[in-house]
């Protein structure tokens, strides 16, 4: 081998230990982080508080919205103890609910379907959900597609307000499983370089000990990559 690959095999040999030790200090954060989601029921609350964040506390529409998600209290912790994506399974189903019977929920359905400054396919719509069978086959033709139109109006309405809400819990999810990440890592990493007495072999050692270890923090959680990416480095060809 000439001169260049032998440097950058030594090079990225060197890179791929730092690599490799990142990749283990990561892997158990996320070992550790998923028993404590477990031990203290982390996902339950979290997504507890930004449901109740969501609805503003207002006690009525809560009662009808854990009502339809879950047919009673008794089963709550069950139904914020999912992943997002199942949960907005049952939130679906329950706006579906309110839209379809908009008198019999009617706290559910004012949340969903109005808009500041403009109530009028709410009401249309709700209007003719009340109306009994025979007069809501006496209307003409023009009144049926008005509120053919309003119904599919609020439709949408509500799917792009579920998805507002899907996507501001899941970014908050994914934020707050990061920051708990890079800090669990450099703590990881600090324990370790102390416990190697890392800060006696430099002048300022805990300044630049800590430095390392908020920046192997950060990397810690993509360091299974840089390894696969560098594994190719080391190995004599």
């Amino acid at each position: 081998m000439d001169l260049f690959t032998v440097t950058l095999n030594n090079i990225g040999g060197t890179i791929l230990n730092y690599a490799t030790f990142l990749a283990a200090v990561g892997t158990i954060v996320m070992a550790l982080q998923e028993v404590a989601k477990n031990v203290v029921h982390w996902r339950i609350s979290f997504n507890q508080t930004q449901f109740e964040k969501w609805l503003k506390g207002e006690k009525p529409l809560r009662k009808e919205f854990i009502l339809l998600t879950t047919g009673g209290y008794e089963s709550e912790e069950a139904f914020f103890d999912q992943p997002v994506e199942k949960m907005m399974g049952q939130i679906q189903a329950a706006a579906n609910m309110a839209l379809d019977f908009p008198v019999e929920y009617p706290h559910l359905y004012a949340f969903l379907t109005k808009i500041p400054g403009d109530s009028t396919d709410h009401d249309t719509w709700k209007a003719f959900a009340a109306l009994s069978p025979p007069d809501a086959a006496n209307l003409d033709t023009n009144q049926t597609n008005d509120v053919a139109k309003a119904r599919a109006r609020l439709g949408n309405l509500v799917a792009r307000k579920l998805d507002a809400f899907q996507n501001e819990t899941q970014y908050a999810w994914a934020n707050a499983n990061q920051r708990i990440s890079v800090i669990a890592g450099s703590v990881l990493i600090a324990a370790i370089l102390i416990l190697s007495d890392y800060t006696k072999e430099f002048p300022a050692g805990w300044v630049f000990m800590w430095f390392l270890a908020i920046a192997g923090g950060v990397v810690a959680p993509f360091a299974k990559d840089v390894v696969s990416g560098l594994s190719g480095f080391s190995k004599p060809k």
